[in-house]
Parts: C-alpha cells; structure tokens; sequence
C-alpha cells in the first residue's frame, strides 16, 4: 500500500502510511485529499465505513466556521479565550474583536478599573466575560487567574499573551532592576501564562497567540531589555509549536510594529540619544491601530489557520522589509 502510494502520490504521504495503518491514513486522506482513494485504502484494508462526519466536505466545514450573526464572523461561538494585557491597547483590541465573534473570555491585567470598562464593552456583543487582576510576573496570580477562568467556564481553547511593559533607555545606564522587571513582565509573565495553560488547552486542542515584536527580529535602539525579552518570546512560541504539535496545540506568534497604543505613545528618545536612529523603526504606510494586530490574532486563533504553528506573523506596515 505504502509503494503503492508512493508511485501515484506524495512521498512524505507513503512514509506516513508506513507508519500508520490504513484507516488512519483514509480519513487523513478524505479530509484533506480525494475521496476516492481514501474509499480505495478502506476497501482493501477492510476497514469499517467511514464515520459520517467524515463525508462531510470541507468547504461545509469552511462555512461552519464563518457562520455571520449581525454580519459579524462567529467564528469562536463555544470557545473561550483568555486574554493577558486586555485593559488597553492590543489586549483590549483582541478582547472586542474576539467577543464580537462569539468568544466566552478571561480577561486579566493589573489595571483593574480599565478592565472593567473593557468588559462592560465586550458584554455588549452578548457574551459572558470574567475578569481578573493579574500581574503576570507573579506566579501565584497566574495559577489562580488561569483557574479562575477554567473554573468559570468549564474549559480553555485560546490563550493571547499580550501583557507587556517597555522602556526606553541607553544600554549602559539601564539598571539591573529595571532589566529584570521588562524580562518579568514580558517573558517570564508569557512563560508562566503558557505553562499554566497548556494542560488545558492540551484538553481542546486549542492554540496559543504570543504578541513579541518587531524590537525581536531586528535591532532597535534603546530597548535592550525589551528586545531581549520579546525575542525570546519567540523562541518560547517556536519551542512549544514544535514541543506539542502531534498533541493537538497550535503556537504562533505576533510581531507588530508601529502600532498605536499607550506603549508606543510613551515613546521618549533618551537624553544625548541621536534622533536619526528612530528612522529604523517608521513604517512605510505609517502608523497603525491595534485593531489590525487583533484581526490577525483572531485569524490565527480560530479553525482557519488549523494548519498554521510556529509561526512569526510581522505587522509592522513594511518597517522591516
């Protein structure tokens, strides 16, 4: 059967049927590839019919997913998603976005009054919304904030890692503390948030949306702290994309870019520093709302980029092309 496919197919197809029994590679094959040489591989294993739900096609499934309510995509009715960092900026833009499309959702940050604004927007769409104060450098909040949530709803498919601080300061005066906290909130924090809710997101098969960004993939200047902790939040995401793949969990990571939220409107030059430097930075079609980065979290986080880990997506309005 193996040479068999291997003579009219792929490959990579052929090694997997060596592996595999026949039944397994049949469905993979209906699902993803021609229906008649899945019936074939049935056929000659003698394997039993094929499940019902396995004739169903795949653009029916495509459908499914986008089903519109209000002309708005649904396409996280019965999931629910928590979301770090959600009291401004790109949290709170993926907190609406999300609810709007049907998303049951935890929301946590350390500035609890702003959260709660947020909540009051998202419940607006019709869906239920838990919220926490949680600093994510703190292990113990963690723990809690994400059992919070699991225990509210009953089960965790999405988690957005969106937390973050920023400084901007010259390498040589930055002090350990401050190069502590950055790296606290904006690595240890996505670590622990991942930790916490891997086993449950093991449970659903669900997927993790980590926000870096660009200050991870090329030099910025004055953010040492910040590109040091972001960078290696994406390779944090490309370890557990590989680490739990063939156990269901999806891994992806957002890198933005001139993107306007608080962060970057803090955003001071330091004394002495040359301003020229910043042209490193600038996008080409200028600057952007959070709204675009949560269109693509909720693309990636959602049954239509199923076939989408370890990726680095860049928005970043063509700054590092």
């Amino acid at each position: 059967l193996a040479l068999w496919v291997m003579e009219l197919a792929a490959q990579p197809l052929a090694l997997w049927v060596m592996e595999l029994a026949a039944q397994p590679l049949a469905l993979w094959v209906m699902e993803l590839a021609a229906q008649p040489l899945a019936l074939w591989v049935i056929a000659c294993a003698g394997a039993d019919p094929v499940p019902e739900r396995v004739l169903r096609t795949r653009p029916a499934r495509r459908a499914a997913s986008m089903t519109k309510k209000g002309g708005a995509m649904r396409r996280f009715e019965d999931k629910v998603v928590l979301i770090t960092g959600a009291a401004s900026g790109i949290g709170r833009a993926c907190a609406l976005r999300l609810a709007e499309e049907g998303a049951r959702l935890g929301l946590c940050d350390v500035q609890a009054e702003a959260l709660e604004a947020v909540a009051k927007q998202a419940r607006e769409f019709g869906v239920e919304v838990d919220t926490r104060r949680v600093d994510v450098a703190d292990e113990a909040q963690v723990r809690a904030g994400v059992a919070a949530v699991v225990d509210r709803f009953g089960r965790l498919d999405v988690v957005c890692n969106v937390a973050g601080i920023l400084r901007f300061d010259h390498t040589h005066e930055l002090s350990s503390a401050d190069w502590s906290r950055v790296l606290a909130v904006n690595l240890t924090g996505t670590f622990l948030v991942c930790r916490e809710a891997i086993p449950r997101l093991l449970e659903t098969r669900g997927n993790l949306v980590n926000i870096a960004s660009t200050a991870g993939l090329r030099g910025h200047p004055w953010t040492a702290a910040y590109s040091a902790s972001k960078g290696g939040v994406i390779a944090l995401t490309s370890g557990i994309a590989i680490e739990y793949a063939k156990q269901g969990l999806r891994a992806n990571a957002i890198c933005p870019g001139s993107i306007e939220t608080p962060i970057t409107q803090a955003f001071r030059i330091p004394d002495g520093a040359d301003p020229k430097l910043v042209r490193r930075m600038m996008p080409i079609t200028g600057f952007a709302g959070p709204e675009t980065v949560a269109s693509s979290v909720a693309f990636l986080a959602s049954d239509e980029a199923s076939h989408i880990t370890g990726e680095t997506l860049r928005i970043d309005g063509g700054a590092l092309s």
